[in-house]
């Protein structure tokens, strides 16, 4: 609730989260974020500076300050003064002086190292915000403007009310809480000890072998095994998690983390899967019930001795990995936010654990726990668990070794009736004592909600006796549909965005044939490939978990549509082939008429090596190349026992459609040269060419100066070959330019027109940087809005090294199929660190051998007036290549 001050003042209430740091910020704890990118030279300081405060000022959270009101600390906003972000001295290694009234944000630039640096306070930034806020300034560079979601403070307040009416089941679950806890003095150090470790490859293995043996999360097994590692009955912990509602605040920069106050208790009656399943059990009652506590609640709960150990768990990704501006992301050390913490953090390389102790108890949990971990590992869980000597009885019992259980299992499908959702259970089924799965949960909870409009929580889930009770509270919650249920056979429906509309159209052209196809090959590692069931599994669950592969494309009434179909079965055939080249001759033809398939994957033995390899074949209209090494990362995070972030087009096409409403406002300053000159000839590309390549030597130039030179020299030479002074053709660019692109699996690949004058240098700057910077738009989009353009038949496509992300861990190699031009002419420019190679693609069908002579020749003369540039043709090839968009 705001409380008006006065005109220019607005203070707002903290929540009981935010008044935890602040209590623990006075016991001289720091919940500072440092946190520093580089970004590239061409932007200037200023232009760096302005982009960044657009951003900051744009977020209401990072302009707040704290200030007291009588005896309680609120939040300030200054409603018609703007803040001042920018700091003039370097912040690394400094401390916000929140209490002074110290903005609670702040940056600094390094003009010399194109270095900035960031401090802000934990009070208005997490860790989801990271992604949200570097995607902001990406996009605040590029476009000068981005989407602001709704006041987040407004939003927190109501995520945090939830629960009050289960007051009477909190109040029993923390009186147990209280009474159950026996807080034991521990010997304390005489110094506390700061650290991190890299846990070993067979610890993480561990983590997640177990994970599927005791059907919890990762994090569930960690809790486990510090568990065990104590040596104890039992031990209080604080969980730290994260209490944003991914429905409503996906998108915004704030602080939503929380330590839950949990209490386990081992039991010797029990064997070790069954304690498992009643720890995992009580820590998601502990997050429920702990929802709505007031902050006297909660300090009255855990009273002064507070927690014998605060655990969190993150998975770590990089913010900036497809960053246009940004590079050489460094995230700060590690603070002093608790005296006894836990901080497990998972890289794609392994999981890291940073801590600060400073007691004998939590020095045990430190040294032990990754023994604890393999030991737990290899015993049978059957055996009834041991109290006050689990060190010495984990490991006593049968070995089992490392089976290949396959991941991400969680197969119940979406389903219309309320029997359908639970037809792998009798109604008597105790839910835990079922072999269901922390994904089959999850997916339970989605579509409770996606086909009945019922907010399960995980609370209903856990506290539910049998299948049957679960049904009943369903039911009750939805008593309009209990008898029919919601109409969940019909396809989710869409509006194609514009980019898509036009491969949807052009593919008519190519209808019976292979233009549209993107083929590529994943060789295994040798350790993947001992482990196929569970590839097979990891595959399956992936494209299961993606709307993509169940989306059919067509026009209805002059609307181009999507639909999504809940239906989704998927089995992926194991083949054996001589060579590679066998797949392409077998492969059908994928078409977007209404229920044709438009993909197909296959895991490979090669017969002549005996490699094993993923293949897939699909249309452009499901994928790009960036939507390629999604893919290949969420098979690796499911292989790797781990539950990749699904994100689909359809929940970010409202926000998709404002970008592109922002980004056309810019091309109208193009809008004079609408009436250009198309080169290129008026018969439709055969997707037959002949390549030509030639090294360049472009030593330290930077890419923008480098590929501005070579976009002169192709529209130089086209203009003499087509003889015109005012033309265009079309460049390639990826176009995903808004939040949560980067991690959809789908083809937001366009090409875009680059207008050039031979009398007018400055119109190809210009053009290339209004393309450049508002790329949300298609072609189709231009033309409903004042332009009046044929499609390209000259095309071209840069890509710089970096692009080409590294292959995962569970794929050493990758082969992409020859695919057929869809252009006339393909200019391909291949960025190096120092040196850069031109490609030139000419179909050959298009034209005959003297006139692609012609072209060449005078694709070398333009190249020898390039500065700079060693010549080097490396020869024709006549078979068929890939313009790999």
């Amino acid at each position: 609730m705001a409380i008006q001050v006065a005109q220019t003042i607005e203070l707002s209430n903290l929540s009981s989260l935010h008044e935890k740091i602040l209590y623990a910020e006075k016991h001289r704890k720091n919940y500072d974020i440092f946190f520093s990118v580089k970004y590239d030279p061409k932007w200037t300081a200023t232009y760096i500076a302005d982009a960044i405060e657009r951003v900051m000022e744009g977020h209401k959270a990072l302009g707040l300050t704290i200030v007291q009101k009588e005896s309680r600390y609120t939040f300030c906003s200054k409603l018609n003064a703007p803040n001042s972000f920018r700091s003039h001295v370097p912040l690394q290694d400094t401390k916000l002086n929140v209490f002074e009234g110290e903005g609670l944000a702040k940056y600094y630039i390094n003009e010399e190292d194109c270095r900035i640096e960031f401090l802000i306070h934990h009070l208005v930034f997490d860790g989801d915000s990271m992604n949200e806020f570097m995607t902001a300034l990406e996009c605040s560079v590029l476009n000068g403007e981005f989407s602001v979601p709704a006041d987040l403070y407004e939003l927190t307040e109501k995520s945090l009310t939830i629960g009050k009416e289960n007051s009477s089941m909190i109040r029993e679950y923390f009186e147990s809480f209280k009474s159950k806890s026996l807080f034991s003095t521990h010997e304390h150090l005489e110094n506390p000890v700061y650290g991190k470790v890299k846990l070993s490859l067979n610890v993480w293995e561990a983590i997640g072998s177990l994970a599927q043996k005791l059907r919890i999360t990762k994090f569930g097994v960690i809790l486990y095994a510090i568990a065990l590692a104590t040596e104890r009955r039992q031990s209080r912990f604080g969980i730290v998690i994260s209490r944003r509602n991914h429905q409503t605040e996906q998108n915004h920069i704030g602080n939503f983390t929380d330590v839950v106050p949990y209490s386990f208790q081992l039991s010797d009656q029990l064997n070790y899967k069954d304690n498992a399943k009643v720890l995992f059990k009580d820590f998601f009652v502990a997050i429920e019930s702990s929802s709505a506590l007031t902050y006297e609640e909660y300090m009255n709960l855990i009273g002064s001795m507070g927690f014998d150990l605060v655990v969190s768990y993150t998975r770590m990704s990089d913010p900036i990995a497809h960053s246009e501006v940004f590079s050489a992301f460094v995230l700060g050390d590690y603070l002093y936010k608790y005296d006894n913490h836990t901080q497990f953090n998972e890289y794609e390389d392994g999981l890291y654990m940073e801590f600060r102790y400073d007691n004998t108890l939590v020095k045990g949990i430190c040294d032990r726990l990754g023994e604890m971990i393999l030991k737990l590992d290899s015993i049978n869980l059957d055996e009834q668990l041991s109290i006050g000597g689990q060190e010495a009885s984990v490991g006593k019992g049968e070995v089992e070794g490392k089976n290949s259980e396959t991941i991400c299992s969680g197969k119940a499908q979406r389903s219309s009736t309320l029997q359908l959702l639970f037809e792998r259970y009798n109604d008597e089924d105790n839910l835990l004592d079922t072999d269901i799965t922390s994904f089959e949960i999850a997916q339970i909870i989605t579509d409770a909600y996606e086909y009945y409009k019922v907010q399960l929580s995980y609370h209903d889930i856990y506290t539910s006796s049998t299948i049957k009770e679960l049904k009943q509270k369903l039911s009750k919650k939805s008593i309009a549909e209990q008898e029919d249920g919601p109409e969940s056979n019909n396809p989710k429906r869409y509006h194609l965005p514009g980019f898509l509309k036009t491969v949807f159209i052009d593919s008519f052209r190519f209808v019976n044939t292979d233009m549209y196809n993107v083929s590529y090959a994943f060789r295994l590692t040798s350790q993947a490939a001992s482990h196929m069931e569970r590839v097979k599994e990891a595959v399956e669950q992936v494209i299961q978990g993606n709307d993509i592969f169940f989306t059919s494309f067509e026009m209805q009434d002059g609307h181009f549509m999507a639909s999504v179909m809940p239906q989704r079965q998927v089995h992926i055939e194991l083949v054996d082939v001589e060579a590679l080249a066998d797949l392409q001759l077998d492969q059908e033809t994928l078409r977007i008429h209404p229920h044709s398939k438009l993909w197909d994957f296959k895991l490979v033995h090669l017969r002549s090596t005996g490699d094993m390899y993923l293949y897939f074949n699909i249309h452009h209209l499901l994928i790009d190349h960036m939507g390629i090494q999604i893919l290949k990362n969420q098979i690796t995070e499911c292989y790797n026992y781990q539950e990749p972030v699904y994100s689909q087009y359809a929940s970010l096409a409202e926000e998709y459609s404002n970008a592109t409403s922002i980004a056309l406002k810019q091309w109208g300053s193009l809008l004079p040269y609408k009436q250009f000159y198309n080169p290129g000839k008026s018969s439709l590309g055969s997707g037959y060419f002949h390549q030509y390549h030639w090294n360049l030597d472009t030593g330290i130039e930077n890419f923008e100066e480098t590929e501005l030179r070579i976009l002169k020299v192709v529209h130089y030479s086209l203009s003499r070959y087509f003889d015109y002074e005012e033309g265009y053709i079309g460049a390639v660019y990826h176009g995903r330019v808004i939040a949560r692109t980067s991690q959809v699996i789908g083809s937001f690949a366009r090409v875009l027109p680059l207008f050039f004058s031979t009398t007018n240098s400055d119109i190809l700057k210009r053009s290339l940087y209004i393309a450049r910077m508002n790329q949300a738009v298609s072609l189709m989009d231009l033309n409903q809005n004042g332009f009046n353009l044929s499609y390209p038949r000259v095309v071209f496509q840069t890509l710089q090294e970096g692009d080409q992300h590294e292959d995962s861990s569970i794929f050493d190699q990758t082969i992409e199929f020859e695919g057929l031009s869809k252009f006339q002419i393909f200019v391909q420019l291949r960025r190096g660190i120092s040196n850069s190679q031109l490609s030139v693609f000419i179909d050959r069908n298009v034209y005959d051998s003297e006139e692609e002579r012609r072209i060449v020749v005078i694709f070398e003369q333009a190249l020898r007036e390039f500065q700079g540039v060693s010549m080097d043709i490396e020869g024709v090839l006549t078979s068929d290549g890939t313009s790999s968009i």
